[in-house]
């Protein structure tokens, strides 16, 4: 079975926010859904186009996925950002176009407050990096180390489908294998 997955990655409860003002999104609930549909013995296949959004949802959807018990396998057709760099590798297989991209960055948040309070999110922002990386770290295997990645996210890095693929983040560039 085959799945679209286009526009920003959403909590649930805040999907109808972005459709409200006409933008695309998906949530874990249609990755939920999706396996749920899936038939017996059938591979799902996610096709994604994603800018990225929530890190959370991002970090749910891959691991329902992770855990989901039956063959997956993720498309990137032109675009896996931000969340959507590291949710689609909960899938067993990761294919990319020869003309998609990944971008893989360090998260981010607004803070108000005082001291303390930007202190707190400093340290939610190192957890959530660390986080990630355990991601892309199971993923690239012996191709990478978390070290490069970590530099590879501080400094916002895109990466071609040949890139991705060297790096061990994705399988196969789709058409080429």
């Amino acid at each position: 079975m085959r799945v679209t997955l286009n526009g920003i990655v959403s909590a649930d409860d805040d999907k109808w926010i972005y459709e409200w003002f006409g933008y695309s999104a998906f949530s874990p609930q249609q990755v939920r859904d999706a396996i749920a549909a899936n038939p017996e013995g059938e591979e799902l296949v996610l096709e994604i186009n994603s800018p990225g959004g929530s890190v959370f949802a991002g970090s749910e959807m891959y691991s329902v996925l992770r855990s989901c018990g039956i063959s997956t396998r993720a498309e990137i057709q032109s675009l896996a950002a931000s969340a959507a760099s590291y949710l689609c590798l909960g899938c067993d297989r990761v294919a990319i176009s020869p003309v998609a991209q990944m971008m893989i960055h360090l998260p981010s948040t607004t803070t108000s407050g005082d001291r303390t309070e930007h202190q707190r999110s400093i340290g939610m922002l190192d957890s959530t990096r660390e986080a990630i990386l355990n991601a892309y770290e199971l993923k690239a295997g012996v191709k990478s180390n978390r070290a490069s990645l970590r530099r590879m996210m501080s400094s916002e890095t895109w990466l071609s489908a040949q890139d991705a693929m060297g790096l061990g983040l994705v399988d196969e560039i789709l058409g080429l294998s």
